[in-house]
């Protein structure tokens, strides 16, 4: 190995439009955001891996043939997810699955004769199951730092497949938006059969505000909407309508414009039905006294926790305008400009 540690991170994402409706062909658009989660790869001399992720209070070690015969397994259990036999909850059954899992398919991948063993040390301060992309980022980070640390050197476009595979397993049929904005950095509108615009960010201001999180599953509520897609191929078109007034209004630097895309875009997704009535008030009260919102992630068809909201406005006239919430609640943010990195 050409390295004997080094660390990488790579950031999470925010959907400003398009969210749903990317799988039916609508770009969507997106921005990488400064909250990261960061992989550091040591080696070690015995020929095993271990895992040390802090978020998810994990740590074990396993040797590279019980990671192999995992990896197997877990590919026939999406295959027959695909045939519809299983749910997707029963590919990865544990959060910890993901990254056991992307690790052993990099080194299967490009066939690597693993000498040394490897520790594998992930923290990351994205909220998880906000809609903020955070297994996405972890992947990200984690291929990026094995890439790095093997010395194979492979593009992003290269790691983008590895990457998309292994997003696959966690919610069934990923867009590809997520790992690519990650990976990228900055604000991108990414279409359906996974080509990218990279767009210069105008500097709005926005505030994240955490609204709890939701008790549906990404692909519950991804479920739902496509089949409201398919009764009413209509909604389609006005979300296309709407991506495309976000992506225009980036482009000439109109916050305005951009203010009235992002309010209509969050009016159609309360009428896809994964918006519960208390963040649908919450945010029409930041409508009321003009300041623009939206849900940013899957959202939620059930229980009162959307995940993350987007308001594009200081977190002091947010908290002006919604008292309840706290400061840990209320986050400042900025557009993270580098996507996946060593630190």
């Amino acid at each position: 190995m050409s390295l004997k540690k080094l660390t990488a991170r790579a950031p999470a994402k925010l959907i400003l439009s398009g969210e749903h409706a990317i799988l039916q062909g609508v770009p969507a658009i997106a921005i990488a955001i400064n909250l990261y989660c960061e992989t550091t790869v040591t080696s070690q001399s015995l020929p095993r891996v271990l895992f040390n992720l802090a978020n998810l209070e994990h740590k074990r070690e396993r040797t590279f043939r019980h990671l192999r015969r995992f990896k197997a397994k877990v590919q026939a259990d999406y295959h027959r997810f695909l045939e519809g036999k299983h749910s997707i909850r029963q590919v990865l059954k544990e959060p910890f699955h993901l990254l056991e899992y992307t690790a052993t398919a990099f080194m299967d991948k490009l066939n690597l004769k693993m000498q040394e063993g490897l520790s594998v040390h992930t923290h990351s301060d994205i909220p998880s199951g906000y809609g903020m992309g955070s297994s996405a980022a972890a992947i990200v980070s984690l291929n990026f730092a094995l890439n790095q640390f093997t010395g194979k050197n492979l593009s992003l476009d290269e790691l983008f497949h590895l990457n998309l595979a292994a997003e696959n397993l966690q919610h069934g049929q990923s867009s590809g938006l997520d790992i690519y904005t990650s990976a990228h950095g900055g604000c991108i509108r990414f279409c359906h059969d996974k080509t990218a615009e990279s767009l210069t960010w105008p500097d709005f201001p926005f505030t994240l505000i955490l609204s709890g999180t939701p008790e549906s599953t990404t692909g519950e509520c991804v479920a739902h909407t496509q089949a409201l897609f398919k009764r009413e191929p209509s909604r389609v078109a006005d979300f296309a309508r709407v991506s495309e007034a976000v992506y225009q209004a980036i482009q000439h630097h109109d916050f305005n414009a951009f203010k009235a895309a992002i309010i209509e875009n969050e009016h159609l997704l309360e009428a896809l039905g994964v918006v519960p009535l208390k963040i649908q008030a919450q945010i029409k009260t930041l409508h009321q006294a003009g300041i623009a919102a939206k849900i940013c992630g899957a959202g939620a068809i059930q229980g009162e926790g959307a995940g993350v909201v987007i308001a594009f406005a200081s977190a002091e006239a947010i908290a002006q305008t919604l008292p309840g919430f706290t400061p840990l609640e209320l986050r400042h943010a900025h557009v993270d400009l580098h996507g996946v990195t060593l630190t």
